[in-house]
C-alpha cells in the first residue's frame, strides 16, 4: 500500500470507506471501524503500550520468562501470576477504552487514568531491572515506556480540558 493511499485511508477520503458506507447495514460498522482507524493513527503510542502491556500478560502466563536474573527483583516483588493478571486485566481494560475512544465516544479523562495507572508498572518494570543488576537494554525501553505514557497523559489532558471547555461554552450559550 502506497504512503498516499495510508494517508487517504487516514483523512477519510478512501473509496473503500465510501463504498462500504452506502451498504446501509454497514453504515454503522463502517463508521465504528473509521473512528477506531483514526484512533490508531492519532492515538498510535496509546496503542502500542497497551498491546506491549497485553503482550507481558501473555508472555508471563505462560511462564518460564522469569527465571532469568533480570527478573530477579521483580519476582521478589510479587508472583509472576500477580504480574501477569495486571498486564491482562490493565492491557484489556486499556483496550477496550481505547476501542470505545476511538469508534463510539470520545473519552479523554479515561485515558488519563489508564496512563496513569500503567506509568507505575513501567517504572517498577524498568527499576526493578536496574536493580537486578543485569545490564539489559530492556531498562531504556521501559524508561521509554514511562515518557511515552506521560506524554500520552498530557495529550489526553490536553483533549480533556479542550472538551470541557468545549462543553461548557455550549452550555452557557442558553
Amino acid at each position: 500500500m502506497s504512503p498516499e493511499r495510508i494517508a487517504a485511508v487516514c483523512r477519510g477520503d478512501d473509496l473503500l470507506w465510501w463504498g462500504l458506507r452506502t451498504v446501509p447495514g454497514l453504515r454503522r460498522v463502517c463508521a465504528f471501524s473509521r473512528g477506531i482507524w483514526h484512533s490508531v493513527c492519532e492515538r498510535l503510542a496509546e496503542w502500542l503500550l497497551t498491546i506491549w502491556l497485553l503482550n507481558w500478560g501473555v508472555t508471563l502466563a505462560y511462564g518460564g520468562t522469569f527465571e532469568a536474573p533480570a527478573f530477579a527483583v521483580l519476582k521478589s516483588w510479587a508472583s509472576i501470576e500477580t504480574w501477569s493478571l495486571f498486564c491482562l486485566i490493565g492491557g484489556g481494560g486499556r483496550l477496550m477504552l481505547l476501542i470505545l475512544n476511538g469508534g463510539w465516544r470520545k473519552s479523554p479523562h479515561f485515558r488519563v487514568l489508564a496512563a496513569l495507572g500503567t506509568v507505575p508498572f513501567w517504572v517498577a518494570v524498568a527499576y526493578g531491572f536496574q536493580l537486578s543488576g543485569t545490564n539489559t537494554t530492556g531498562t531504556g525501553a521501559y524508561y521509554a515506556c514511562i515518557v511515552a505514557e506521560i506524554v500520552s497523559m498530557y495529550r489526553a489532558t490536553s483533549e480533556a480540558g479542550w472538551n470541557d471547555g468545549r462543553a461548557a461554552h455550549q452550555g452557557n450559550r442558553g
